[in-house]
């Protein structure tokens, strides 16, 4: 962060932030709270293409912004439509491990 807190303009150099994909935001949510970390807001959910996704951010303690997202069933542009033979497109498809490392 600049001197007295203030931030800069976003995204003219370097990471902005850095997601998390995680399958329950809110469980997530309490498990960064619980170490006083500092949650920018509520969680917030998609609407329009991205409907089913939620997703909330917050600081690191060093000041790094984070972002914890979830989209367990889907985004709604994923879903089948009749034009494309029942596939949904995907952008992108996040990897969740079965037992992360505790």
């Amino acid at each position: 962060m600049s001197p007295a807190g203030a931030r800069g303009l976003p995204g003219l150099a370097g990471v902005e932030h850095v997601g998390f994909t995680v399958p329950d935001l809110d469980a997530a949510v309490a498990y960064v709270r619980a170490y006083d970390v500092t949650v920018l807001g509520e969680p917030t959910a998609g609407t329009g293409p991205s409907e089913g996704q939620r997703w909330v951010y917050f600081l690191a303690p060093w000041g790094m912004q984070f972002e914890l997202v979830s989209f367990p069933h889907g985004k709604a542009y994923e879903k089948a439509t009749a034009r494309d033979g029942g596939r949904g497109p995907k952008l992108w498809q996040p990897v969740i491990p079965e037992h992360p490392p505790r």
